[in-house]
């Protein structure tokens, strides 16, 4: 879920007064302001949690992967030796 934060009633009317310590920037223009950031930003960091899980999975998939290889690769080495050991017996016998 979103970290953002839902209004779920009408906004109440902005202060008349500018209690802001900015000039020219209400309290309540520089609430929304604050508000839409704090919004966005937790859009962000979320797009960045869902990306570093889609990295994590496809780093253990690329590590079983290589682990999967390199056990075909014994194997592989493992027939290959004994192939060559049958052919020298074979040319043994036929020697």
């Amino acid at each position: 879920m979103l970290g953002i934060v839902h209004i779920t009633h009408p906004l109440p009317c902005p202060p008349k007064k500018r209690l802001s310590i900015y000039p020219n920037v209400s309290l309540w223009e520089e609430y929304c302001t604050r508000l839409l950031l704090v919004n966005e930003l937790a859009v962000q960091r979320e797009l960045a949690d869902r990306r570093a899980d889609r990295l994590d999975q496809r780093i253990t998939e690329l590590l079983e992967a290589r682990s999967a290889a390199g056990a075909r690769e014994h194997e592989l080495r493992s027939e290959l030796k004994e192939a060559v050991r049958m052919c020298a017996e074979i040319e043994a016998k036929v020697s």
